[in-house]
């Protein structure tokens, strides 16, 4: 099924698939008895990504006043910003609750224009971490220790100055890494160990300069080589050879010209199709370990999405994903959720263990929610009011029917 992107700027045609038909029919809610199917994209996958990428500041980071403790901290907002932001430590303390903003919702009313008032009001996390120890100047940072300036950064320790690194210890300076041990400067490197200034490695160690290499030790300035030693611009030499080698040049050459040898030696190297590694029946790039995914790009350990971009350890049966981390599955256009969110559409932000989300922002531990912001440990709640299970599903068909009626319903937040 062929459809043209409705953005003005855009226009590019795109296809809709029986697949997506099929993932669109098993996300449909069903409230009271009834199931409310959940429309095709009126926009192409490269403008729905992008539409939700507007709502995630990563790097952006000031200094402002906790509006609860009044202590200085680390912020995403900016303190001329007309909302309140609560450090980590009021925001995840009882000395406040996200439903005491609830409301009823109007019927009367488009449904995004009440949740936008709503999260202009409800406190936000000031900094979005969760689980980390001593890394204050991070962001978007899960169960890190002792870091600092790291961002879409999970379960790492001493490391600087990186971006997407996973699993990884005492490097620096590097991004879309995984598993990397005192490394510095590498991208798209996992499994290294002490490797520097190098790209698209895995299991190197004792290296630097090296460009696509797998199983290489002890070389320097190569590319394309696999399982070698003591290799110097892909010539073999003995290991009293290649520190020899080593030494000199360490001595006579300016470090600037050693960074120009490396610029030119990637283009000269044999440059793969794509930098899938071990994945079975996938498309896009930069995928590892993945099955079925089509269209994705830099996701690792997934299977079964569409469509999904920036996923790590964990991404099943999903569609139109940005930065889903660590176990989730059935997400559906939503970004930036990790930890075991789980059946969830149209939600930035949420954070472990989450089920049956809609239309939320920045939820914790809840389930059963529809357009809630900040709750923690909550279920059955619309607009942070919460209802028993009888109410809860007759007005959250209501506000379906509404949303369609308004041109809202299946649309991303705008």
């Amino acid at each position: 099924m062929q459809h043209t992107c409705r953005n003005p700027w855009c226009k590019q045609p795109f296809e809709i698939t029986s697949d997506d038909l099929a993932f669109y029919e098993e996300m449909a809610p069903t409230f009271a008895g009834k199931k409310f199917d959940i429309p095709t994209p009126i926009h192409c996958p490269e403008c729905r990504d992008r539409l939700r990428y507007t709502f995630r500041n990563e790097r952006h980071l000031y200094h402002r006043a906790c509006d609860l403790c009044g202590k200085e901290m680390i912020s995403i907002y900016a303190p001329e910003k007309p909302l309140k932001a609560y450090c980590p430590t009021c925001f995840f303390s009882d000395r406040w609750d996200a439903a005491s903003f609830g409301r009823t919702v109007d019927l009367q009313r488009p449904f995004f224009e009440q949740f936008a008032e709503l999260k202009r009001e409800v406190p936000r996390l000031a900094i979005d971490v969760l689980n980390n120890e001593n890394s204050d100047y991070s962001n978007i940072s899960i169960e890190n220790k002792n870091c600092y300036l790291v961002f879409a950064t999970v379960r790492s320790e001493r490391c600087m100055h990186c971006r997407k690194v996973i699993q990884s210890r005492d490097s620096l300076d590097s991004s879309y890494c995984e598993r990397i041990e005192l490394c510095y400067e590498c991208i798209d490197c996992a499994n290294c160990y002490q490797l520097l200034f190098s790209e698209l490695c895995t299991d190197c160690a004792f290296s630097s300069f090296l460009y696509d290499c797998i199983g290489v030790q002890h070389c320097f300035l190569c590319s394309n080589l696999r399982n070698k030693q003591y290799c110097y611009m892909n010539q073999q030499l003995t290991k009293e050879q290649y520190e020899t080698k080593l030494k000199a040049l360490m001595e006579s050459t300016p470090f600037p010209d050693l960074r120009k040898k490396f610029q030119e030696l990637k283009i000269s190297a044999i440059h793969r199709a794509d930098q899938n590694i071990q994945t079975e029946n996938c498309s896009g790039n930069y995928l590892r370990n993945c099955k079925n995914c089509f269209g994705c790009f830099d996701i690792h350990h997934s299977e079964d999405c569409t469509y999904c971009n920036e996923a790590v350890t964990g991404l099943k049966s999903s569609m139109d994903c940005s930065f889903i981390t660590m176990e989730c599955e059935r997400v559906f256009e939503s970004c930036s959720c990790s930890n075991a969110t789980i059946a969830s559409c149209f939600s930035f932000g949420c954070r472990d263990g989450n089920h049956r989300l809609l239309y939320c922002d920045s939820v914790y531990s809840c389930h059963d929610l529809f357009g809630c912001v900040g709750l923690r440990h909550k279920e059955r709640s619309i607009l942070n009011k919460q209802y028993s299970r009888e109410e809860y599903e007759k007005l959250a068909s209501q506000i379906i029917e509404h949303m369609r009626h308004t041109g809202e319903w299946g649309l991303f937040f705008p």
